[in-house]
């Protein structure tokens, strides 16, 4: 995470760029003449089904919007975009069979959402040199695919740092921590940045225990919590396991800290938790949307008024990326992979520019449910928090 005076500079810079560069979306730079109808298609692999399945709808509607808003430009060089969608369902197999399919069909594919199903066809990007960008996957290990691998979303192991330093900051008095993770990559990579930062921070971690993914019965967590007197918990998970756990802890009469990784901000959760999850604290991935007309149209085709998740603008930006490195580049992975390094984009939530590792700078919001709703926590009580 960085720090405060650093992340109200980079939202400034951040803010001010947007609207300079609201109007030149996509720039043309090179004329490649497609054929008069030629469709430049983009694959993408998300669980538009399943336990994942509102997370791979989000990044669908704003992917959508993206191919909307760059044909109705005129394209690219007069080439419409396209996308082929394959939902895995968040399942190992279907996910590296989908990339298998589609290597063979485009130059570039969109996915996925978790960070196992990622780091599975991340070396498969590799060999095969199809360019994968994910608007999803934090796990650190995905740094080591340095070729043809992206993404559009920090590494963990900046959110691990933060979380554990706020959790000191916001509550000074907790002395006994939990962490509970889900064992998958996503999981078990944050968990272990979390355990060191905190740790060499001075908290005490008391129990660190992890479940599988569709948990249903966290009777035992629960009863070790107890007796090793938890007082707050770091909850590394997806919402359906999440919601799960903090039921049944509030159904015996627990009430920890709630402290979440960002795979929790989403309404759902609080929809299947209700009071049980009032006071949680999460950070998640920078997304305040900085365009009034990206929320309107939104809103227009999807027919809501809610507030937009998150998934939405990283589906959204992602795309973009992807039509600009084409603009620049051509239809041909190698050439899109060597323009994503000159990429400086300004998102509907901020910069994407990527690093020699193909990761993005960090950028964290932090988010508290209150009155049923999340909120952001204000800059002030932060700062204000005083220290451990």
């Amino acid at each position: 995470m960085t720090g405060s005076h650093e992340r109200e500079k980079y939202v400034m810079i951040a803010a001010a760029a947007f609207m300079l560069a609201s109007l030149l979306i996509l720039p043309v730079i090179f004329d490649h003449s497609y054929p008069e109808g030629k469709k430049l298609e983009v694959g993408v692999i998300l669980p538009l089904s399943g336990d994942l399945g509102h997370y791979g709808r989000d990044f669908r509607n704003g992917i959508d919007m993206a191919v909307e808003a760059v044909n109705e430009g005129g394209g690219i060089d007069g080439a419409e975009i396209s996308v082929i969608y394959i939902d895995n369902e968040g399942d190992l197999n279907r996910t590296i069979s989908a990339f298998e399919n589609l290597s063979r069909r485009v130059p570039v594919v969109i996915g996925t959402v978790s960070s196992s199903n990622t780091l599975a066809i991340a070396p498969l990007a590799e060999e095969k040199g199809v360019v994968l960008v994910s608007p999803a996957a934090t796990n650190p290990k995905l740094s080591d695919y340095k070729n043809y691998v992206f993404r559009t979303i920090s590494s963990d192991r900046y959110q691990g740092r933060g979380i554990a330093k706020l959790m000191l900051i916001l509550h000074p008095e907790v002395r006994r921590v939990a962490v509970l993770y889900i064992e998958n990559e996503y999981g078990k990579g944050l968990k272990e940045v979390i355990t060191e930062c905190y740790g060499k921070s001075g908290g005490e971690i008391v129990l660190v225990e992890g479940f599988s993914e569709g948990e249903s019965d966290f009777s035992e967590i629960i009863l070790r919590m107890k007796e090793r007197d938890v007082e707050a918990v770091f909850l590394i998970d997806h919402i359906t396991e999440a919601a799960r756990l903090i039921n049944q802890a509030a159904d015996v009469g627990l009430y920890p800290v709630w402290f979440g990784s960002d795979g929790l901000v989403n309404d759902e959760l609080i929809r299947l938790t209700g009071v049980n999850s009032e006071g949680l604290v999460a950070t998640i991935q920078s997304n305040q949307i900085l365009s009034d007309d990206f929320l309107e149209k939104y809103r227009e085709k999807f027919g809501s008024d809610d507030s937009v998740n998150w998934p939405v603008s990283y589906g959204y930006d992602t795309l973009i990326v992807i039509s600009q490195a084409i603009d620049v580049g051509g239809y041909d992975a190698e050439k899109i992979r060597d323009a994503m390094g000159d990429i400086r984009h300004i998102g509907v939530n901020g910069p994407k520019v990527f690093d020699k590792n193909g990761d993005i700078p960090p950028a964290y919001d932090v988010l508290k449910v209150h009155n049923g709703k999340w909120e952001r926590i204000k800059r002030s009580e932060i700062i204000g928090g005083g220290s451990h």
